[in-house]
């Protein structure tokens, strides 16, 4: 059964229906860290997968100069994105 406040129907209490507040609920310090954690993961995944499609369009010579052979480049770029 829903609570009745003020006289008029609410799921949520008046406490938490504050206005000008940007979410409902403050997360705790350790849900922001867990959150935060998510984000940097996705972009260092991102990155990866970047580097790798980079790493293949590079020439011979390029290759070359930083010491990577083509067979190695074809190697990392066969990598899923989650891989090391």
């Amino acid at each position: 059964m829903i609570k009745s406040y003020s006289n008029s129907i609410h799921p949520i209490p008046p406490m938490m229906l504050q206005k000008n507040t940007v979410a409902l609920f403050k997360p705790t310090s350790a849900g922001k860290r867990f959150f935060e954690n998510i984000l940097l993961t996705i972009h260092v995944l991102s990155q990866r997968a970047q580097q790798r499609r980079q790493l293949i369009e590079l020439d011979d010579q390029q290759l070359k100069d930083i010491g990577v052979t083509r067979v190695d480049a074809l190697q990392e770029y066969q990598k899923h994105f989650w891989q090391e």
